[in-house]
């Protein structure tokens, strides 16, 4: 280290910090021949590795008083593994580890402050980590906490703002502190509402439509139709639904927030909709949508995350270890990508949509990137098909082309076993033909084949033989070659439930041989005697591993 004067202190420069400069530090001194004790441990942490930032918010008021509780709710669409506050760049909180809810999509932690001190007030922020616990995202915007005291503030004060437009109208209120004490504020003084009139400037035309209001229209509803994950090149429409008696609609697009976009009226007139007719990766982003009429000030929606799909190659999805599980059962699902990605991306289609997101890893065996999501204790109680999708860090909203659908069956759902045979042998020569007889004395709907657990043909109708009694399907495989040899089942299944198996078929082993077939010779002769000992010798030229009778 560099000597700093006075000669008691030294410096060490990280001139451009990295991922990697992040970890435990201590330093030590020494006067020859002797070596002082190393100092504390320093822990330097690398923020904004990560893109995507969470978001801190206030379960409970930050207003609040000695003594109270306070519930800090930090979230991400992120998978983050863990969450940790920070107080004036100080970690202000143990690490929390990351929840997953459902109903947001979100991943989150709570953090119970209780009780409140003086020692909790200031500057707020949350930061999302993974593998490494000193590599962070970026930081979450910041929140004041303010612990209250019981005195009014005595003394005057003006704030001026510039340049009012009618998104300044609102509830506003004022706080007294004193300067040694900034988090330290009285109690609120009574709510003025700031009411803005003068105009609301139509951006498709030069007539402006006067506002002065004092009510608060109720917050819009935003959606996207069909969905608001599209592929590149469709169209999409997107909906707002006000009240009854509003009489404009705009669009906000994240992106380009110096305009608004006027949206087309529909009947009735609580609703209207903005078409994109030609979907780009452009149109990918955030979207927002108020509503106006000329006794009241707009109220933004919710935010409405677009999603283009199609912007690169697609993924490949499987289950591990096999997409026909028990009830209850849990799989893991791999999303595989030559492409090096930031992200893979978990959709569940149908009406309950779940989503799950991790970072991509380099798999050496297999040259490729992966990462693999563990789903968890599922039931046949209803559809479970899944498609991944990756992405780049840079632009969330702009995904792969999705991989094709994979859907899970439950097996064991119907206890009647069906029995699986294969004609004319279970050893067929490479090139040959084969059929499996998938038979059962219930009556199923279809029958389906696997072969290492991984479904095989497409499933066939069931078929009454009078003469045995019970119902039959063939598979017919022409051409077989040794990517035919393995294990396999069938299952019978009803056409209404599709995804709802029975039990599993014993597994029947299958052969192929290849054109060097080997010689088989008794040893005794080709006539023996009764009670005689019987020995075959299998001979080929080739170096076989095993031979099979």
């Amino acid at each position: 280290m560099t000597l700093i004067k006075p000669g008691n202190k030294a410096k060490f420069l990280i001139p451009l910090i990295k991922q990697s400069h992040a970890g435990q530090y201590v330093c030590l001194c020494h006067k020859p021949p002797n070596w002082a004790e190393k100092s504390d441990t320093l822990e330097l942490v690398v923020t904004g590795y990560f893109s995507t930032k969470p978001t801190l918010s206030a379960l409970t008021s930050l207003l609040v008083t000695s003594g109270e509780n306070m519930i800090l709710q930090c979230a991400s669409r992120e998978r983050y593994d863990n969450f940790i506050l920070t107080k004036e760049n100080e970690k202000f909180s143990m690490p929390q580890d990351s929840q997953h809810i459902n109903s947001t999509g979100k991943f989150q932690a709570l953090f119970h402050i209780s009780p409140v001190k003086v020692i909790h007030r200031g500057t707020i922020r949350c930061y999302g980590y993974k593998n490494s616990t000193y590599v962070w995202s970026k930081p979450s915007d910041s929140l004041e906490i303010h612990i209250t005291v019981l005195q009014a503030g005595l003394y005057q004060a003006k704030f001026i703002k510039s340049n009012v437009t009618f998104i300044d109208g609102g509830i506003y209120k004022c706080y007294g502190s004193e300067d040694t004490l900034p988090y330290l504020s009285s109690y609120p003084s009574y709510p003025v509402e700031l009411v803005v009139s003068g105009s609301f400037e139509d951006p498709d035309s030069s007539s402006q439509e006067p506002i002065p209001t004092s009510a608060i229209l109720p917050k819009p509803a935003i959606r996207a139709e069909p969905g608001s994950v599209v592929a590149e090149g469709s169209q999409v429409t997107i909906i707002c639904e006000g009240t009854s008696d509003a009489q404009g609609y705009y669009l906000y697009h994240y992106r380009n927030l110096v305009s608004l976009r006027r949206m087309t009226l529909m009947k009735p007139g609580n609703k209207a909709k903005f078409l994109i007719p030609l979907i780009k990766q452009s149109h990918a982003g955030q979207y927002v949508c108020l509503c106006h009429k000329p006794s009241s000030w707009p109220e933004k929606s919710d935010t409405l995350e677009l999603v283009v799909t199609g912007a690169f190659s697609k993924p490949r999805l499987s289950a591990q270890p096999s997409p026909v599980l028990a009830p209850g059962g849990n799989v893991t699902l791999q999303c595989v990508s030559k492409q090096q990605y930031d992200r893979f991306i978990l959709i569940k289609e149908g009406p309950q949509k779940l989503s799950w997101i991790m970072d991509s890893q380099y798999n050496q065996s297999s040259g490729q990137f992966e990462a693999l999501f563990s789903v968890g204790f599922l039931t046949p109680n209803q559809l479970w098909t899944f498609r991944c999708y990756s992405n780049y860090r840079n632009k969330p909203q702009v995904w792969s082309e999705s991989s094709e659908p994979l859907e899970l069956s439950f097996s064991g759902i119907y206890y009647n076993k069906p029995s699986l045979s294969v004609l004319p042998s279970p050893v067929v020569t490479s090139g040959g033909n084969m059929t499996l007889k998938c038979v059962s004395q219930e009556e199923y709907d279809k029958f389906i084949l696997t072969k290492e657990g991984q479904k095989f043909l497409s499933s066939m109708n069931s078929q009454y033989i009078h003469s045995i009694r019970q119902y039959q399907a063939f598979f017919s495989i022409d051409h077989v070659t040794p990517d035919h040899t393995g294990t396999f089942r069938c299952y019978g299944y009803y056409k209404s439930t599709p995804r709802l198996w029975s039990v599993p078929s014993d597994p029947l082993e299958i052969h192929i041989s290849g054109e060097s077939a080997p010689s088989l010779l008794p040893h005794q002769g080709h006539i023996l005697g009764p009670g005689k000992t019987l020995t075959l010798q299998f001979c080929s030229g080739v170096n076989y591993e095993r031979f099979d009778l």
